[in-house]
């Protein structure tokens, strides 16, 4: 089944996309897109996706081959936040050459997100429990995002750590080789 529920992604979906996505838009440029707007699009964003699917896969596939050590309740929690610290790493690489906007952009992103996962690790379950007037059973009582914090202990989290740093360690070199390659590419085309 699919590891996650809607409401596990709403930081990555609303923030670093739909927050990103909108106010990158909004900034105005004279630079015109180089090299074919899909292929630019394609190209860039496959990085990040393929990254982004084996911080799931690795989470999920251990849950799998070692359940004493991780749960899928447990491999949600970590996955959803290695996940969202991922994105926001592409959301980075999206807005690199910072500017003032740029940066203010991304660092309102950033302290949005960390916000609501530390409201949500804090407060989720009593904001829930009050929303729904105490109505669901305590064992259906999550989080706003539907994570169960207390499942996950210290070897979670820095597996979680781990993980996420050496997903971002990859994605930065293929990052750094991709566009050497580039880089190489444009100069034999203004040789010839």
């Amino acid at each position: 089944s699919y590891p996650f529920s809607p409401k596990n992604l709403y930081i990555w979906e609303i923030i670093t996309i739909g927050g990103g996505g909108f106010f990158l838009a909004l900034q105005w440029t004279n630079d015109r897109v180089q090299n074919g707007f899909m292929e630019n699009i394609l190209r860039k964003a496959i990085r990040g996706g393929i990254v982004q699917i084996l911080a799931v896969f690795i989470t999920y596939f251990l849950a799998l081959v070692a359940p004493d050590f991780m749960s899928y309740e447990q491999a949600r929690v970590v996955s959803t936040i290695s996940f969202t610290i991922l994105s926001y790493c592409l959301l980075a690489r999206v807005s690199w050459k910072f500017d003032a906007y740029r940066g203010t952009i991304f660092g309102v992103l950033v302290i949005a997100g960390v916000s609501l996962f530390t409201l949500d690790y804090i407060y989720g379950e009593r904001i829930v429990a009050s929303l729904t007037h105490d109505k669901l059973p305590p064992d259906d009582l999550t989080s706003i995002f539907g994570l169960d914090y207390s499942s996950v202990d210290g070897y979670h989290w820095l597996f979680c750590i781990i993980m996420t740093l050496c997903l971002i360690g990859i994605y930065a070199l293929v990052n750094y080789l991709e566009t050497r390659s580039f880089q190489k590419g444009d100069k034999k085309e203004q040789n010839i």
